[in-house]
């Protein structure tokens, strides 16, 4: 069976958001991602049990912590969640992004302007470290989308 992760990006960040789907996936992983968009289409359904739902059957979470997310209700109960479940946790922050409060003490892997295609080595790293086996793919092109 194939390791899932979740995936945790603030809406603004959907571009990005998706070239690290992208980037995981390639990677060998099933990738859990709960969007506004996921949560406004399913009627009935409460949108944080379907956030606890991915996050329980995941065996990593990865956030995006970007000048957009830093402040986002949503993110930082997703990364509580997954800290108090003892959840492995890379976190990729956006150029000079304070860590700090939820964030502060945790390692991560810093992004600048020329997107996540460079991080792709470091996060095979980080996987191998966590006992999943990576498979090692680029994407070129993975740039962020600054205004």
């Amino acid at each position: 069976m194939r390791p899932q992760v979740f995936v945790s990006y603030a809406e603004n960040d959907k571009n990005i958001g998706e070239v690290l789907r992208r980037l995981l996936e390639d990677q060998g992983l099933t990738v859990n991602v709960v969007s506004e968009g996921l949560c406004t289409t399913v009627p009935g359904r409460e949108c944080s049990k379907m956030v606890e739902q991915a996050l329980n059957k995941s065996d990593l979470v990865v956030a995006l912590i970007t000048k957009d997310s830093v402040y986002s209700a949503w993110m930082n109960q997703e990364l509580g969640f997954a800290i108090g479940a003892d959840k492995p946790t890379i976190l990729f922050v956006e150029g000079d992004v304070p860590v700090s409060g939820l964030y502060g003490g945790r390692q991560y892997i810093r992004f600048g302007a020329d997107g996540l295609g460079k991080v792709a080595t470091t996060l095979s790293k980080a996987l191998s470290e966590l006992g999943i086996t990576p498979k090692m793919k680029i994407i070129k092109g993975a740039k962020r989308p600054f205004s």
